[in-house]
């Protein structure tokens, strides 16, 4: 076997690869990216969360965060509302488009992940996914 093939990087980035590349033509008819779709779930699952919560969750700095929230609040999926407890935080909320949004991005993450593990078992799929959680968790994720 070449070495490239028993390099956990080089595998996990062929297969990081592979499912946005089925993820892609998706998001793509959404006009959103992937850490913008990431961040508008995440605003779903956790209303009122702030946008220091979600660089911690997304693993991403205040500077980006910020922009991704702009672009996510010009499209009117997400509103930001200043925190009642913190002047200087806000707090995000899903509208009714991003609701409708959020939707449609879960199927498409649904049936683009049922097409990569097409020949994965369900147990395997379990396992993968807690390996995986061990090595990214930052302890915030599942919150």
């Amino acid at each position: 076997m070449p070495f490239l093939y028993q390099s956990f990087g080089f595998l996990a980035a062929k297969a990081s690869e592979k499912l946005l590349e089925l993820l892609q033509p998706r998001l793509d008819e959404e006009h959103i990216t992937v850490r913008q779709m990431g961040i508008l779930i995440l605003v779903e699952e956790q209303p009122g969360i702030t946008q220091k919560q979600i660089g911690i969750v997304q693993q991403i700095d205040r500077t980006t965060v910020t922009q991704q929230i702009d672009v996510l609040e010009q499209a009117k999926l997400v509103k930001r509302m200043q925190s009642a407890d913190d002047r200087r935080s806000y707090c995000l909320h899903v509208t009714k488009e991003g609701q409708s949004m959020a939707a449609r991005l879960r199927t498409y993450i649904h049936s683009t992940e049922k097409c990569f593990f097409k020949n994965l078992t369900a147990v395997q799929i379990a396992d993968l996914k807690k390996l995986l959680l061990i090595l990214v968790d930052s302890g915030e994720m599942r919150k």
